[in-house]
């Protein structure tokens, strides 16, 4: 079986994710690679998550995923956006990363004091998929 390239596995990934947060009974469900009746995730501070959701307890989430090590000017204005979206309106914002970047990105999120609202995640490899 052929490797996916990097965009191919993250958009796997988000229509997976999307499908399991409806199997958990998430609501509202949005992402920013499929055209469903519930449209694209709102741009939030001039950055657009991969998925937004609400959950069962009416609590909003902000999903993104990062397939690298969150070194560039564009993915730390991200994770600084998401990050201040999720502290201003109570919300959630879950980083979904790899694995092995989990340290470096931690020491990101602390420089920048997004500590209590970022919640990592990990990644599944690409032939989990």
């Amino acid at each position: 079986m052929p490797e996916l390239d990097i965009i191919e596995f993250r958009n796997k990934l988000v229509k997976s994710m999307r499908q399991l947060l409806e199997a958990k009974g998430f609501v509202n469900i949005k992402t920013n690679i499929e055209n469903t009746a519930m449209g694209t995730p709102k741009t939030m501070f001039g950055q657009t998550p991969d998925i937004t959701a609400i959950d069962t307890k009416n609590k909003f989430y902000i999903i993104q995923f990062a397939m690298t090590d969150v070194k560039d000017d564009d993915s730390i204005e991200r994770l600084k956006a998401f990050g201040k979206y999720a502290k201003l309106h109570s919300s959630i914002f879950w980083l979904i990363i790899k694995k092995e970047a989990q340290p470096n990105i931690e020491r990101r999120i602390r420089k920048l004091d997004l500590v209590d609202h970022v919640i990592l995640k990990s990644l599944p490899s690409m032939s989990a998929l």
